[in-house]
C-alpha cells in the first residue's frame, strides 16, 4: 500500500507557508511504522529537481494511523490528520485541509 502526498501552502501573503511547501516536514504513522519526509527544492550542480509530491510506501497498512504536517511559516503551524485510507493521492492544503485523489 501507498499514498502520495501534494502540499501546498497558503503563501506568504497569508502569513503561512510557501506555495510549493519547500520545508515542510511530514510524519506517517501506518502501523509500527513511522516515514517522516522533507520537501525539498533542487539541489546539487546540476540543478537536479526533486519531485514535491511525497511518496511513501506504508507496506501492508491500509490506513495511515496519523499524517502531522510541519509547515515552514514563521508560526511553526502543524496539522494533523488520522485515520486516512491509504492508496490514495492527497492534497494537504495549510488551513484548509485534505481533499483525495484516486
Amino acid at each position: 500500500d501507498w499514498t502520495r502526498s501534494h502540499l501546498v501552502g497558503a503563501g506568504a501573503a497569508a502569513g503561512g507557508a510557501n506555495m510549493s511547501a519547500i520545508g515542510a516536514r511530514v510524519v506517517i504513522t501506518a502501523g509500527a511504522a513511522t516515514i517522516t519526509r522533507e520537501v525539498q527544492a533542487g539541489h546539487g550542480h546540476f540543478g537536479m529537481q526533486d519531485e514535491l509530491d511525497l511518496v511513501v510506501g506504508l507496506g501492508d497498512a491500509c490506513v495511515i494511523d496519523s499524517i502531522e504536517v510541519r509547515w515552514p511559516d514563521a508560526a511553526g503551524s502543524v496539522d494533523t490528520f488520522t485515520d486516512v485510507p491509504a492508496n490514495y493521492a492527497l492534497t494537504i492544503r495549510q488551513e484548509g485541509g485534505l481533499s483525495y485523489e484516486r
